[in-house]
């Protein structure tokens, strides 16, 4: 690997770019872009991901989980803009349609409803007897709404934190104050009163701290009333669709917290008029387009010709996990090992000094250590014997005298 070289315009403590042999490489805090440029035919499915293992053993192909990896994206797609002319590069994407709310509990808001409106909306409405009742709905992928936001409390944070949002809310009884806010169960639900797309409502909860409203355990009981009239009649986009995104390798990896994000698409940079759900979705995959911005697109066939950019993680690279796992292992050993040394030193300590003692005391022992003895003579004080500590065992009254007579100290 050659010499590290600085991306331009860019803080060298936050990004940096790496010249190998075979492919040209970027990287931020938490994941390595890299790519070898070459244009050709792939299967998204299969033959993209095994190209990304063969560069780099730890790598998968692109998954865009939040705002801090698309711009790193975006920075690696303007250092190498050469390699990526009008090219489509793939996102390792799937995609299933089912109502299904953000946490992955499955909903069945009505079997009536046209194949098109994909994404879903809760609205206060009322009943033949004038009672209030909420209703959920679902619209075009284009519409703009209003949305409702739900953020985690404190016992959450930690998942805020794994994720790296730069930038989040945490929700308490305080702090869940401002206008539109509801605090339920340790979650701030937050009305954003300016209409959007879903997928741009949902960045908008993201950014938070959160995200698009989930009520998969809430009845219309549990709603407080007061914040129900804020409501008015408009509709609030909620986190409910039938047409879902996933990452595919975060779902195989969700178990690894160190960097793998929640599985589920949440972070999105859609082209005007994507996903495009009037297509058959068969056969067709997701990928960044080059020629457009560098939007995602839903529409490009999954067996065509792309420049593939592959990505890995910087936080704990599964290459350091095997050293990592041995060197604090053996920490560890030698931190017990340590731990029961110390321990054992300081219960046994004054029982091996008086051990010692006695020896040195023996009749053998005493005659030739005398003359030292008496160049260090102890006073009286310090030499008076305490029978509460000094273990004689059964030793009898001459064996007191001779350990005494030792020490030069009269009985």
């Amino acid at each position: 690997m050659q010499d590290d070289f600085l991306v331009e315009n860019v803080e060298p403590e936050h990004l940096f770019g790496k010249r190998t042999s075979g492919y040209q490489e970027l990287c931020d805090e938490r994941y390595c872009l890299y790519s070898n440029f070459t244009y050709r035919l792939y299967n998204v499915s299969t033959d993209a991901d095994n190209e990304c293992r063969k560069l780099n053993r730890d790598g998968w192909l692109l998954e865009v989980y939040d705002g801090n990896v698309s711009s790193l994206v975006d920075r690696f797609i303007s250092q190498y803009y050469w390699h990526l002319d009008r090219r489509n590069i793939p996102l390792n994407m799937n995609h299933f349609g089912d109502w299904f709310w953000l946490n992955k509990v499955k909903c069945n808001i009505g079997d009536q409803i046209p194949a098109d409106r994909v994404l879903a909306y809760i609205k206060r409405t009322y009943d033949a007897t004038g009672q209030m009742v909420l209703g959920y709905f679902a619209d075009y992928f284009s519409s703009s709404k209003k949305a409702i936001c739900k953020i985690e409390s404190n016992a959450n944070v930690l998942h805020s934190i794994i994720v790296c949002r730069t930038k989040f809310f945490v929700a308490d009884a305080n702090s869940c104050s401002q206008w539109g806010s509801w605090f339920y169960k340790s979650s701030c639900f937050l009305l954003n009163p300016y209409p959007n797309t879903w997928y741009q409502q949902e960045n908008e909860c993201i950014r938070q701290g959160g995200d698009l409203a989930v009520f998969d355990d809430l009845l219309l009981r549990d709603f407080n009333r007061t914040w129900l009239n804020l409501w008015g009649d408009d509709g609030y986009w909620v986190g409910l669709s039938r047409f879902n995104f996933m990452w595919r390798k975060a779902a195989e990896n969700c178990f690894k917290i160190c960097f793998y994000e929640d599985s589920a698409v949440k972070f999105s940079k859609w082209k005007s008029g994507h996903p495009d759900f009037y297509e058959p979705t068969s056969g067709f995959c997701s990928a960044i387009s080059h020629a457009d911005g560098s939007y995602w697109v839903n529409n490009v066939r999954c067996n065509d010709n792309y420049v593939i950019i592959c990505m890995t993680g910087t936080v704990i690279s599964q290459n350091l996990m095997v050293p990592l796992v041995i060197g604090w292992a053996a920490f560890g050993v030698l931190a017990v090992i340590s731990t029961v040394f110390i321990f054992l030193y300081f219960k046994y300590s004054r029982k091996i000094k008086k051990l010692s003692s006695i020896l040195m005391n023996s009749p053998e022992v005493s005659m030739a250590t005398t003359s030292a003895r008496q160049e260090t003579l102890p006073t009286l004080e310090e030499t008076e014997p305490d029978y509460n500590t000094i273990n004689l065992g059964s030793a009898n009254e001459d064996n007191k005298k001779r350990v005494y007579q030792s020490l030069n100290v009269q009985v």
